[in-house]
């Protein structure tokens, strides 16, 4: 019988990619660097209004060499998965606030030891980027207000914000919210692609013919919740004008998710794109450190229902730059994705007579652009491109905080004989 393996990649069947333990709201408070960091972060909003963010790291980080110099530790202490998440995204989101404090004017192109050598060997770690991603601004990024209900978007707020805003919150909550929506398709795509799988096997060993129509009969179910689940995660996009004012999106918030690959500074007759990581030992001579900014391009719910659906899209460049987005993904997220790529529900419901099932695969396609859709033609052209155009900007110009403002929605419906039973 077909299995769930959610848990085998850190995905949870209520929550989705959303960790299973609540993010926590401070590392624990009784290691110094711990607390001088729990503070810092709760600070961002205030100390970037007044510009003081920089000051007060370069200040903190004179207190981190003195430690290191007398043999003190300077370190943060973590000792689990989640104190580590804690601690990468306070420090990624200092270190940020740090780099861009004025994006008036030229950022920073060097990250302090007191943040590069805490930053570094927790994402060496897990080898990952050490960079703010989606999975650290939303997937961590969130509390709940009632302990003892779910998720959802009247009981969650955001931990921590570089603004300090209600725009700010409501934008992080939106995304919290659909990751939540998300997870039952994320447990039907699980599933689905398990039964379609075990139902291939059963057909070439030729076991338990009768068995069939059940089957169909249980993975239009599963089609059926993807399709539903997309539903609802759209009708939740389409709130986020109801508390995130386009305009200050555009001219205050967006800024603070720029991409490192943004940074460039002149060093002698060169420009030398990137940032540094100081008392990080590099063996390049030029800066190892140029990533794109936090996205929601790289949340893994919509590349894993793809891998699912079996949707395929246009080899263009817009392929690959979704593809790269995939890098910034938690390992076992990507694997997760990989693990769907070869499933067998495109070739069961091929073979099928089942208008049902057959309709329920399509609408599920259809449903799944429809929530692309709802991106582009809905938030980015409300929050980007209009913005944009009332300042002369044309769309040829802009590049998003992920590379990119275009989502590649050239899905292409799989043409079914579906229709011809309605």
């Amino acid at each position: 019988m077909y299995s769930n393996r959610l848990f085998s990649f850190a995905i949870d069947a209520e929550r989705g990619f959303l960790p299973k333990q609540n993010p926590l709201i401070e590392l624990p408070p009784n290691a110094e660097w711990n607390r001088k960091f729990n503070q810092l972060a709760k600070n961002i909003p205030q100390l970037l209004k007044e510009k003081k963010l920089r000051i007060v790291v370069d200040a903190l980080n004179q207190e981190f060499e003195a430690a290191v110099i007398n043999g003190r530790s300077a370190q943060v202490t973590v000792e689990n998965l989640a104190q580590k998440n804690a601690a990468l995204l306070m420090l990624l989101m200092i270190a940020q606030a740090y780099l861009w404090e004025d994006a008036n004017n030229k950022p920073r192109n060097m990250l302090p030891a007191v943040l590069a050598k805490n930053i570094y060997p927790l994402c060496k770690m897990q080898q990952r980027y050490p960079t703010l991603t989606y999975a650290d601004y939303v997937l961590n990024n969130w509390r709940l207000k009632d302990q003892t209900k779910k998720i959802t978007l009247d009981n969650i707020e955001p931990l921590f914000t570089f603004t300090g805003s209600l725009d700010e919150a409501w934008f992080i909550k939106i995304h919290v919210a659909i990751e939540a929506v998300f997870a039952k398709a994320l447990d039907a795509a699980q599933r689905a692609c398990a039964l379609a799988d075990d139902m291939v096997l059963r057909e070439k060993m030729a076991l338990a013919p009768q068995q069939k129509d059940e089957d169909e009969e249980v993975l239009t179910e599963f089609l059926t919740q993807i399709n539903h689940s997309l539903a609802a995660a759209t009708k939740l996009l389409q709130g986020m004008k109801t508390g995130c004012d386009p305009h200050y999106f555009w001219h205050t918030l967006r800024s603070h998710f720029n991409g490192w690959e943004k940074i460039s500074v002149k060093v002698g007759d060169k420009e030398e794109t990137g940032v540094r990581f100081s008392g990080v030992d590099a063996e390049s001579k030029i800066p190892a450190h140029r990533y794109i900014g936090a996205s929601g391009a790289q949340s893994s719910s919509i590349p894993a229902l793809d891998r699912a659906l079996g949707v395929k899209h246009e080899m263009n460049n817009m392929f690959q730059t979704a593809q790269s987005f995939e890098h910034y993904m938690p390992l076992e997220h990507r694997a997760f994705i990989m693990s769907l790529q070869q499933n067998k529900i495109r070739k069961i419901v091929a073979a099928s007579d089942s208008p049902k099932l057959i309709v329920a695969l399509e609408d599920a396609v259809t449903m799944l652009q429809m929530f692309r859709e709802g991106h582009r033609g809905g938030l980015v052209k409300r929050y980007i491109f209009d913005p944009a155009e009332e300042q002369g900007i044309s769309r040829e110009q802009i590049t998003g905080t992920g590379g990119t403002v275009e989502e590649y929605l050239q899905t292409r419906s799989y043409n079914t004989k579906a229709r011809a039973h309605l």
